[in-house]
Order: C-alpha cells, then sequence, then structure tokens
C-alpha cells in the first residue's frame, strides 16, 4: 500500500490500530508511511525543519496573506488526522471542558 493511501486511510479512520496488539515503533510508522529511512523520519519529526514547523510556518504566512480557502484545504487534513488521533473519551472531555469555559466567560 503506498504511504499516501495509508494516511488517507488514517485520516478517514478505516485504519486503526486495534487495542491489545503490539506497539509499533513510531520511527518505522512514520518511515514506513512517508516511504522514507527512519532516520529521515526522526529529521522529519524532530529536526529544526520538523514537518510540524513547516505546517505552522504554512498557516501563519497563508493566514498573513489573508488566503482563507487556501488555509481551509490546508488544514483540513491536519484537523481530521488530529481528531481520528485522539481517543473518543479525550476528545469529549476536551470538548466538554471548552464549552464549560466558553460559557463561564459567556456568562461573566
Amino acid at each position: 500500500m503506498k504511504p499516501l493511501v495509508i494516511a488517507e486511510k488514517v485520516i478517514a479512520g478505516r485504519l486503526r490500530i486495534e487495542p491489545g496488539r503490539a506497539k509499533v515503533d513510531p520511527l518505522s510508522a512514520t518511515a514506513r508511511v512517508l516511504g522514507t529511512s527512519r532516520r529521515r523520519a526522526r529529521v522529519a519529526l524532530e529536526g529544526p525543519m520538523s514537518l510540524a514547523r513547516r505546517c505552522a510556518r504554512v498557516i501563519a504566512a497563508l493566514k498573513a496573506a489573508g488566503d482563507d480557502e487556501a488555509l481551509v484545504r490546508f488544514i483540513q487534513p491536519i484537523d481530521l488526522a488530529i481528531h481520528a488521533a485522539q481517543p473518543a473519551t479525550l476528545a469529549d472531555d476536551a470538548l466538554s471542558g471548552a464549552l464549560r469555559v466558553s460559557h463561564e466567560d459567556g456568562a461573566s
């Protein structure tokens, strides 16, 4: 299976690691998804130009340019992946907490 297809399935929530199965080395899993070596996967995750830092720079540039449509197109797969990566209880607790804080701020 090609790395992009795997990433799309992870984003769509169709490829999951079942509870109780042996954990996979994160660098090996990342390397497999990116179609690269473990060494390059480590740089992609932890280096000074890591994927997270690059994404943050792209988001800032799109926001500064005022291109909201491009910003939404760029952020959407990231947002979906973040949502899919969170356990349901954690996501529900975070939402409840955010709603509680929002309600308390509105009541003041």
